[in-house]
């Protein structure tokens, strides 16, 4: 069934044409009308409008500018013209605007009937265009996806690079397989993305990047994919048995390329890489040599834009690092302010390490004592540990030792949530213990609440609890979990049309008959003439 728009500021033209055109026989199941262009513009871009039948003369916005906003936006919607003017100029306007038919007033119904027959067959037409094209980007979505989980299945080991495997591969991207083919690896470490610490989890960046990856890098000679989200790995195939010179050449273009790479990353999307690069390996080496590059990029966390050759020797300097004072860090973590804390943390690193002597062990090193601090403090608070162990601080956590920058946007995130949650503990405790088992009441009034069970929440011995309670509020905590049970019921009664069953479940209680006691003694009637009577 289809759905069609009938713009005109003339409502007896409306009025005509909806009764005199066959709508529904023709197979429409909604007819919208509109009398300007505003109107019309507001449904076509609420609902699914097939067809538009449209006159071009109307006051304020004309019909040809609302195809000019239809063209420009690309809704999917076929136009049909009507127009009072038999000018060719406004024919040519239209049709040049995509309209299918141009009709003139006063309208034959007959002809608008057969105009919109063929309207329908062309949004079968471009329904048809439409899926075949979406299934055509599923089906590359898909191709490339298995790839890339070949490949990573054949670094990790789980899989060999066989010959049968490796054909595979060279059918997914259209190439014909080499057997003698020579290879190599590349792997680009993104050390940071954006001066914004947020935009680490853009995909639309990752795409940008894997997209320009393929057009200057790979040139359809191969295959790149993403290895987590900050390791861009390629896989070029290169010829065997080149001269020395001929081998020199095509590496000095693939430098050339990593540095076009660099400046148009650099420019567009504020990103900084380090590429470490194998020379022509065969098959049987692209695992080895992945894991050689890997343990390369591991080694270098100030340098960036580094373009090294997996067999060159990286100079890497080993220093004693002194480890941090743990009862310093948690003293500091208890009561520092959340920018005293961090710029603690930063210093540490920068007081203790040069651009030649840092590596991925230190900063691994203050990550774990900046954890052994948070998890001593949250022992101590007797608080959950679920945001130390929540997806998004894992990835930062396991991402921290990659940079300096990386590591202090660890830091960052974990000092701003470990101090929100200390203020919610401080402000807890400045409460009056009748208030916080107040709340705790509020939240669990529908279960079966216990003094013990609140004594618990609240870390507090039940005897205390209770005479605390007394204290503070003037009646005892049973009697304060009654009284809201049966002011939650009165609300219920009176707001919703539950029955009185399922009122007493929703309040706590087990029992309909002791519910119903309870409610009399505490408001002198029965629940069901309490909603009688207090809803008059």
């Amino acid at each position: 069934m289809y759905r069609i728009l009938l713009v005109d500021d003339e409502e007896h033209t409306l009025e005509g044409l909806r009764h005199g055109v066959p709508f529904e026989k023709i197979g429409f199941e909604k007819v919208y009308t509109a009398c300007n262009a505003v109107a019309a513009r507001q449904l076509l871009l609420t609902e699914q409008i097939d067809i538009m039948l449209c006159d071009i003369e109307m006051p304020g916005e004309s019909g040809l500018e609302l195809l000019r906003w239809v063209k420009e936006y690309q809704l999917p919607v076929v136009t049909i013209i009507l127009t009072c003017h038999a000018d060719f100029e406004y024919s040519r306007s239209a049709l040049k605007l995509g309209s299918l038919d141009y009709i003139l007033k006063p309208v034959a119904y007959e002809e608008v009937e057969e105009a919109v027959r063929r309207g329908i067959e062309k949004v079968r037409l471009l329904t048809r265009e439409r899926d075949a094209h979406t299934r055509e980007k599923l089906f590359i979505k898909g191709r490339k996806h298995l790839v890339e989980k070949l490949w990573k299945e054949i670094l990790s080991g789980e899989l060999t690079a066989s010959e049968k495997l490796m054909a595979e591969l060279y059918s997914y991207n259209g190439m014909e397989f080499e057997k003698e083919a020579g290879y190599r690896i590349f792997l680009i470490d993104l050390l940071f993305m954006h001066k914004d610490v947020e935009a680490q989890d853009d995909g639309n960046v990752r795409f940008a990047i894997w997209n320009m990856a393929e057009e200057i890098l790979i040139r359809k000679q191969g295959w790149v994919f993403f290895q987590e989200n900050e390791i861009l790995i390629g896989i070029l195939r290169e010829q065997k048995g080149m001269s020395q010179a001929e081998a020199l050449r095509r590496e000095e273009a693939l430098k050339g390329s990593f540095r076009q790479f660099f400046e148009i990353c650099k420019q567009h999307l504020e990103c900084y890489f380090n590429v470490f690069y194998s020379p022509v390996i065969s098959m049987e080496e692209i695992r080895g040599q992945y894991q050689t590059l890997w343990e390369k990029a591991k080694q270098q966390v100030i340098k960036k834009e580094m373009i090294v050759r997996g067999d060159e020797e990286l100079t890497v300097y080993r220093k004693e690092f002194p480890l941090p004072d743990p009862e310093r860090w948690i003293g500091l973590f208890k009561t520092g302010s959340e920018q005293e804390i961090l710029e603690e943390l930063r210093s540490f690193v920068r007081r203790n390490a040069t651009e030649e002597s840092l590596n991925n062990g230190i900063l691994e090193q203050c990550t774990g004592a900046c954890m052994q601090a948070a998890y001593a403090c949250v022992t101590e608070w007797k608080i959950g540990t679920d945001f130390l162990m929540g997806r998004e601080m894992q990835s930062e956590i396991h991402n921290a030792c990659r940079s300096v920058e990386r590591y202090e946007t660890f830091a960052a995130m974990l000092i701003h949530t470990l101090c929100e949650r200390r203020r919610g503990i401080y402000q807890k405790k400045r409460k009056l213990i009748s208030d916080r088992a107040k709340e705790y009441i509020g939240e669990h009034l529908d279960e079966r609440l216990l003094s013990e069970q609140i004594a618990q929440y609240l870390f507090l011995n039940v005897d205390y609890l209770n005479r605390i309670f007394k204290k503070e509020t003037g009646i005892t905590l049973s009697e304060y979990i009654s009284s809201q049970r049966i002011e939650k019921a009165k609300e219920l009664l009176l707001t919703t049309s539950l029955s009185v069953s399922e009122i007493a479940l929703e309040v706590g209680f087990q029992s309909f008959s002791y519910f119903s006691k309870i409610f009399k003694k505490k408001t002198g009637m029965e629940p069901l003439k309490y909603r009688k009577d207090e809803k008059i």
